[in-house]
């Protein structure tokens, strides 16, 4: 879509709103969204902006010129931190509008190790405190307090604050309200992602290199042992890796990653949308909320 296609008074106040011009023009599918940030609210029928273009039966089609394929085929490209989408270059934002979700290969979300003893939590939801959890809701403007059982989770977002006899409206008004997790209070958009927060119980995996995304780029490194690498030449090899070895300076796109006595790749055992997982030290954990 162009700017020229939207309606000028549209556009002005879909801004006014706050939503950036570009993300209007350069619209990503729901489906994209939340095939990258399956916690993401988006539409409940999710359509993709790709089209089908032929159908029926028996088709033979036959390609000419120099290029001879079909369709629009670009380069393998890295977009860091696409939510951040108004940081985006122009190429960036293109791409994201025109991709569906079989055109996403390999998709890093932040890695967390857990260092707590063993337990069972809820990775997904919101655990509610009787008398205690205050919610803004953001549909009626009004601040709720939850009264229902103890021990319940729940989507924030889902409930329908107004109807639900597990709350009631809260003496605390939404001008005075301000959100924190450490004490149970949250607008009704939010999805648990500040969890991560308390280092006692998670260490976050900091990535210390990342690879081109050619192999035939050369790419030389000081690297020390316990270093980090992302490594995005290709779909098989793609991944977080611990390098092993002694300090030294090495040349990325000639190693052997599948060599164990010097790489060890670095995987999830679990995600943020898993819902309720059993953890133990050193389990490690995806972040799939927007961050």
């Amino acid at each position: 879509m162009a700017k020229t296609d939207i309606d000028p008074d549209l556009l002005e106040n879909i801004v006014n709103a706050g939503f950036s011009e570009d993300k209007v023009t350069f619209a990503v599918s729901s489906n994209v969204i939340k095939d990258i940030y399956p916690h993401a609210i988006v539409s409940p029928s999710a359509n993709s902006s790709e089209l089908l273009n032929i159908s029926g039966a028996n088709i033979t089609l036959i390609t000419g010129g120099e290029i001879t394929q079909i369709g629009t085929v670009t380069d393998r490209m890295a977009v860091i931190n696409p939510q951040d989408f108004d940081s985006l270059t122009l190429a960036e934002k293109q791409a994201l509008a025109a991709a569906g979700p079989g055109d996403i290969s390999c998709v890093t979300y932040a890695l967390y190790e857990y260092l707590g003893e063993n337990t069972s939590v809820d990775l997904t939801h919101v655990q509610l405190l009787q008398n205690k959890t205050l919610v803004n809701d953001l549909v009626t403007n009004k601040v709720y307090q939850y009264v229902g059982s103890e021990s319940k989770s729940v989507d924030l977002y889902t409930v329908d604050y107004a109807n639900d006899s597990d709350w009631q409206v809260s003496h605390v008004s939404p001008q005075n309200f301000d959100e924190n997790p450490l004490f149970h209070q949250y607008y009704s958009n939010y999805k648990n992602q500040s969890q991560f927060t308390d280092a006692s119980l998670w260490n976050k995996i900091n990535i210390d290199f990342t690879s081109h995304l050619s192999i035939a780029d050369p790419q030389t490194i000081s690297i020390e042992n316990g270093n980090t690498v992302l490594v995005q030449y290709n779909d098989s090899v793609y991944g977080l890796y611990q390098y092993l070895g002694d300090a030294q300076n090495i040349e990325l796109s000639e190693q052997d990653y599948s060599d164990e006595s010097l790489w060890q790749q670095i995987t999830e055992d679990c995600a943020t949308n898993d819902g309720t997982v059993d953890l133990s030290t050193g389990t490690i954990v995806a972040n799939k909320f927007f961050h």
